[in-house]
């Protein structure tokens, strides 16, 4: 029971800081291409290299194991596309959804169901099959250090920049993370009018959370990762539908789950406090429509990339997984095609 309860914990601390923040890689995306609003995005990228040399710091002192996910070729090409493809169409990625399920948006709650549904069918059904095809695709990593990755009989962990290049992780971690800060603090950062924190605050923040979860989940859930969304929808999912049809071996609610629960909790708490809380309807009833079909690519997309926005963006480019910076790239990808899409060319006129 203690997974599940760290794993709300963990949700909770992320919920805020998403409420409070606005945090929400859909429009990090989109607004980099649209209107060259950097705000979020470098907030995003500073999470991710104070996060890389964290992780790396906590498996050289033996805390945790690194498990970057298994490099897929089709999973992150084709899901990653429909993905961020979907999120534009759901107005929102796999944890704005969720956040903003606890600030009343009402679009949200549908995409978000609709979402973990997607996720859920995908793996399972007529499309396991596609899924299993796909599989035959998979790189994983050879000869891991045992001392800093998890490894096991019925383990298996994808190639990392540091395996591919054959160089000291600690290196490529440091290098890695260096261009991305000459980024960071070498470009001029959107002024993002209303921004309850800054982005270089927002930042730290992700990483905390992000790298107190990998502990946590650890040491007592025996889960070697730190945040994810997708697995969390589908196993809440799981856990109520199977239970209400009296199954005998129905899921419980895991750590992933606990996470899911926690961000809407924590995300209403933080907006009840504020007096942000307010059931929100779309202008237009098109707008749920969008969500539906918005949160079925995209619970595909995530089920067939094996991982969302968090669980790869944020987390896994964090270990320097090439399966999650792939993935990355075609949840970006897929984001400004559909950008382009809804809402036409971006205003080059704009300055950042």
């Amino acid at each position: 029971m203690i997974g599940p309860l760290l794993g709300i914990l963990c949700g909770i601390i992320l919920g805020v800081i998403l409420q409070r923040g606005r945090v929400c890689f859909n429009s990090a995306f989109r607004d980099l291409y649209l209107v060259k609003d950097n705000f979020m995005f470098k907030a995003g990228l500073l999470a991710i290299a104070l996060t890389a040399i964290g992780f790396l710091a906590m498996a050289q002192f033996g805390l945790i194991k690194l498990a970057p996910s298994v490099l897929n070729w089709g999973g992150v090409i084709v899901g990653g596309l429909l993905f961020g493809m979907g999120i534009v169409l759901a107005g929102g990625c796999a944890s704005g959804m969720s956040y903003r399920i606890g600030e009343g948006n009402t679009t949200s709650i549908v995409a978000g169901l609709v979402y973990g549904l997607s996720a859920w069918a995908s793996g399972s059904g007529a499309l396991k099959p596609l899924k299993a095809w796909a599989a035959n695709l998979s790189v994983t990593m050879q000869n891991p250090d045992p001392a800093i990755y998890n490894t096991g009989e019925k383990v298996s962990i994808g190639p990392t920049l540091s395996s591919i290049l054959n160089m000291n992780p600690w290196v490529v971690t440091l290098v890695f993370a260096a261009i991305i800060f000459a980024y960071l603090f070498l470009t001029k950062t959107t002024k993002r009018e209303g921004a309850n924190m800054q982005w270089w605050v927002i930042g730290i923040a992700l990483t905390l959370v992000n790298m107190l979860t990998y502990y946590l989940s650890a040491t007592f859930a025996k889960r070697q990762y730190g945040l994810g969304i997708t697995a969390g929808w589908t196993n809440i999912l799981q856990t109520w539908t199977l239970s209400q049809n009296g199954t005998e071996t129905a899921p419980s609610l895991n750590f992933a789950g606990g996470i899911v629960v926690g961000v809407i909790l924590g995300a209403l708490v933080a907006a009840l406090v504020k007096g942000e809380f307010k059931w929100r309807t779309p202008r237009e009833g098109k707008y749920y429509a969008y969500a539906v079909l918005g949160g079925i690519m995209a619970g595909f997309g995530a089920n067939f990339a094996a991982g969302c926005n968090i669980g790869h963006f944020l987390t896994g480019s964090s270990l320097l997984s090439v399966a999650s910076l792939v993935a990355s790239i075609f949840f970006i990808l897929g984001n400004w095609i559909m950008s382009r899409i809804m809402f036409g060319a971006p205003d080059r006129d704009i300055k950042a």
